[in-house]
């Protein structure tokens, strides 16, 4: 008896897999292909720097052809806006007076104007983007940002330290949280930096120089003698009377 050959159909081109009648395509050969792409590695490239060391200020590097500039010296005034800045229409009641700014031996004058004149090497309310401090001395390093306070209200001068690190000192003195009186001259020490303080006079107002007195005249024009006249010697005979 003949046995009949079983038709086993056609053949993938791998010859593995048997393909259906209406494939074009063998679709496990695709996804073995597919599935071998996603699995193979790939090396990273390289990244090549031209320079992977740190430089500092002012240093330029010879095997590079990027070159670090210094930076440029600060050449504006220690206060350069400050709280009322050069456009402030307050009237001018005092002057501080110092010699400890660096790069200014020659001494630098600050006004001091009615209302809040702030001492200190930052902002007023100690926040980022508030206006600088009126004496803005931003080299001390003992200064605190908002370190005092001088106070002028009807010609009348208070200092008070906000709370600083190192205190704020008058004539040698710690001024207390509650504040002190400023003399018409005196020394203010905020930081390491030393201030003359100098109250500006008003025309007509009192002088700043202590009262000497002076001696007072006669109607005639000569000064008055204080000494006292000396009197004739007492006569103690006896008189006649007839």
């Amino acid at each position: 008896m003949q046995i009949a050959n079983q038709n086993t159909g056609r053949k993938c081109p791998s010859g593995r897999h048997t393909m259906d009648p209406n494939w074009t395509v063998c679709p496990y050969c695709e996804g073995e292909r597919k599935s071998r792409e996603q699995s193979t590695y790939r090396e990273p490239e390289s990244v090549t720097f031209s320079d992977t060391r740190k430089t500092s200020i002012g240093e330029s590097v010879t095997d590079s052809h990027r070159v670090t500039k210094p930076m440029p010296q600060q050449t504006q005034p220690p206060n350069v806006g400050g709280y009322g800045g050069q456009g402030d229409k307050r009237k001018i009641m005092g002057v501080l007076v110092t010699y400890d700014i660096v790069d200014h031996h020659e001494g630098w004058i600050f006004p001091v104007r009615e209302g809040k004149n702030y001492i200190g090497a930052g902002t007023v309310n100690r926040e980022p983007g508030d206006p600088q401090c009126d004496i803005y001395i931003p080299d001390d390093p003992k200064l605190s940002a908002a370190h005092a306070l001088i106070l002028c209200r009807h010609g009348v001068f208070e200092a008070v330290d906000l709370e600083s690190t190192n205190g704020t000192f008058l004539d040698g003195k710690m001024i207390p949280l509650r504040g002190s009186d400023v003399p018409d001259i005196c020394s203010i020490l905020t930081g390491t930096t030393t201030f003359t303080f100098i109250k500006v006079p008003i025309l007509g107002g009192p002088s700043l120089t202590p009262d000497i007195p002076q001696p007072t005249e006669s109607k005639v024009g000569r000064p008055e003698s204080t000494e006292e006249t000396p009197k004739p010697p007492k006569d103690d005979r006896p008189t006649y009377v007839p």
